[in-house]
């Protein structure tokens, strides 16, 4: 779990997408063992438009879930920036 509060930088202000233009990629560095995590454009970026990324985030609650509505009004729109953590177990 990375706290923007805590280790935050630009990238934290991005909004979610379910498709997304961005995404992230975890490294580990090798002489030390510790993790970083970069963001990359995942396809071409115009003049003007909104970073976004795929939230990609879990819960256990239901009811945080359903207060998750996604509204960012792509044609493949999910509907939701969280995914329930019992579904994610049966895919």
């Amino acid at each position: 779990m990375v706290d923007p509060i805590l280790y935050g930088n630009h990238s934290s202000r991005l909004s979610h997408s379910c498709s997304p233009n961005c995404q992230t990629i975890i490294k580990v560095k090798q002489d030390c063992g510790s993790y970083s995590i970069g963001m990359f454009a995942s396809k071409r970026i115009h003049f003007g438009e909104e970073l976004c990324f795929n939230y990609c985030s879990v819960t256990e609650s239901e009811k945080e879930f359903e207060a998750a509505s996604c509204l960012c009004g792509t044609v493949n729109c999910s509907g939701r920036f969280l995914q329930l953590a019992s579904e994610k177990k049966q895919m």
